[in-house]
């Protein structure tokens, strides 16, 4: 039997139509629901109404009320949680996290998005080769912020990384990596080896080495293979 909207290709089990014709009629009954959903939400904005329940009125500067957010918020956390357990991307779930929490698909989408909004956002800045955050001449147009700027800002992130005995290490070592000299990309590396997922990881001070990120993987693999030459090379 053919199918009763195309009349080209055969019907599904109990069905009148085929599948093409049933997933194209999914897809049409799906757009507008979202399309009287967002209609909805806009009616609802107007008139100073939370966008998701409809009952209670809007939070200060938001189109939702404090309980929606609070609950929307909470989901969000729980869904990110259940996808870094099953390795998954904690953004779109889809992929699988490369490293950190997010897959380079994201990562590179979110860095993008940041970049264009913050040259939306200063555009005469940018047009005379100004640092958008202290306004002083920036001699290199590919980075949108000079270079004591951006070291600052690298800075922060590093103590919002790394904190407590962390910290105290990279301040002992002159926030410096002890093999090449670098002064970014730090890791905190256990001598002996006996760090995150051992058994009796060893935090001492005298253990612990300041090392940029390059370092820290060639010291690692080189352990793996030659492991009195890696010890050998921090020693010294």
């Amino acid at each position: 039997m053919l199918c009763y909207n195309c009349k080209e290709q055969t019907v599904l089990p109990n069905r009148r139509l085929c599948q093409d014709c049933l997933d194209t009629r999914k897809e049409r009954q799906n757009r507008l629901k979202r399309e009287s959903y967002l209609r909805l939400k806009q009616q609802r904005s107007k008139t100073n109404v939370c966008s998701t329940c409809g009952q209670r009125p809007a939070a200060s500067g938001f189109v939702q009320c404090q309980r929606c957010k609070d609950k929307k918020a909470k989901d969000q956390v729980r869904l990110r949680q259940k996808r870094r357990e099953a390795s998954l991307c904690s953004r779109c779930g889809k992929n699988p996290a490369t490293s950190g929490t997010n897959c380079k698909e994201c990562r590179t989408k979110t860095n993008t998005q940041t970049f264009a909004a913050r040259r939306r956002k200063n555009p005469p800045l940018i047009a005379k080769r100004l640092c958008i955050e202290c306004e002083t001449p920036n001699d290199m147009p590919e980075f949108l912020t000079c270079p004591t700027c951006r070291a600052e800002r690298r800075d922060k992130a590093t103590k919002k990384r790394l904190t407590g005995l962390q910290y105290s290490i990279l301040e002992r070592d002159g926030f410096a990596c002890q093999l090449c000299g670098i002064d970014k990309y730090f890791h905190v590396h256990h001598i002996d080896g006996n760090g995150t997922g051992s058994p009796k990881p060893n935090d001492d001070p005298d253990n612990l080495i300041t090392l940029c990120r390059m370092c820290h993987h060639a010291i690692t693999v080189l352990r793996t293979h030659q492991p009195k030459k890696a010890a050998n090379l921090i020693l010294t």
